[in-house]
């Protein structure tokens, strides 16, 4: 009995060191991914310091944004100086356990989120936006037009919300001075009292302020009778993972699951929060399919079609003979 136990506890032994061994042996390309999502986590803690100043707000997220834009960028590279191999060694470890803590929370955040977007009426987001995109898209199915009409007050009497995006004119026209609560609430009671005469502060013309994309992806939603636009944006989270997954090497496939799910305040923000999902998608799909030519533009063409933020990839997508993504890949082979 005792060496039957003996050997279970040798075998345990060499399997947990054989994984350390390959945890610390991966490349150092794929343990940079993971700072680099550790650095993007670190970027969204700037706000839970209620009392600090704004610049410190700004400087300490500007500083972890520039640290994931550098290690994503190392990432891409095939070779690494000697020294940052070794560092990376030592980094793993500790990189790879946090990510499995976090993972664990997002995986928890992304069921709970799947069924909430799918079962709760109404829907609680937690941007304004976030409800216009979702109220365009009920206008669209009832063939109306969402850039006509007092819309803002339709909206916010629709959800019984009083969210909105002051202007900076009139009483918020200083910019050192942050309006509180009761002056945000009596510019937008004064604009519900009389729609058809707004306060400066208030411009209807806010509740569509992106391009049509960002709401026509919200359609099947309402279409589907979804009560939340979240439930389909989890959904194609989660078919970006998988698909992302695919591509990777199988023995890179478990770390990078993690690096996926690191971020718990993605998950919160693809529930309720906002629709960054669908153009960051389709502009990484955009650049798999490089190869398929129409593929791939219908996808770029999407991203932009809903966010302009996607119009800053556009330049590197370039058509030609080796596909969208031309430019690199020629570079590549020079």
């Amino acid at each position: 009995m005792a060496e039957g136990w003996t050997r279970i506890c040798e075998g345990v032994v060499r399997r947990v060191a054989a994984a350390l061994r390959a945890v610390i042996d991966q490349p150092s390309s794929l343990t940079l991914t993971g700072v680099g999502c550790l650095a993007l986590v670190l970027s969204n803690a700037p706000p839970a310091w209620p009392h600090a100043p704004f610049i410190v707000f700004a400087s300490v997220a500007t500083f972890f944004l520039l640290g994931a834009f550098v290690c994503f960028t190392l990432a891409t590279r095939h070779e690494h100086p000697a020294w940052l191999r070794q560092v990376m060694r030592w980094l793993a470890l500790p990189v790879l356990l946090w990510a499995l803590v976090a993972a664990v929370q997002s995986s928890l955040l992304l069921a709970s989120g799947l069924i909430v977007t799918a079962t709760s009426s109404p829907p609680a987001y937690t941007s304004d936006a976030m409800y216009y995109m979702h109220y365009s898209a009920i206008l669209v199915v009832h063939g109306e037009n969402p850039y006509t009409g007092n819309r803002l007050a339709e909206v916010m009497a629709y959800y019984h919300i009083h969210g909105y995006t002051p202007i900076s004119r009139g009483r918020f026209s200083d910019p050192r001075h942050m309006p509180t609560s009761a002056e945000l609430r009596a510019a937008i009671n004064a604009y519900l009292a009389h729609p058809n005469y707004p306060p400066v502060e208030v411009d209807p013309r806010t509740f569509a302020s992106y391009p049509a994309g960002a709401f026509l992806v919200d359609v099947p939603t309402v279409l589907l009778g979804l009560p939340s636009i979240g439930f389909l944006q989890l959904l194609l989270f989660i078919g970006l993972g998988v698909s992302l997954l695919a591509r990777a090497p199988a023995n890179s496939r478990f770390a990078l699951a993690l690096f996926l799910l690191s971020n718990p305040e993605a998950v919160r923000r693809m529930t309720n929060g906002d629709f960054d999902i669908w153009w960051v998608a389709f502009l990484i799909w955009a650049w798999m399919l490089r190869d398929r030519r129409w593929a791939a533009g219908i996808l770029l063409g999407a991203a932009c079609a809903i966010k302009q933020t996607a119009w800053f990839a556009a330049p590197f997508y370039r058509p030609g003979s080796g596909g969208v993504m031309a430019l690199p890949r020629q570079r590549a082979r020079e």
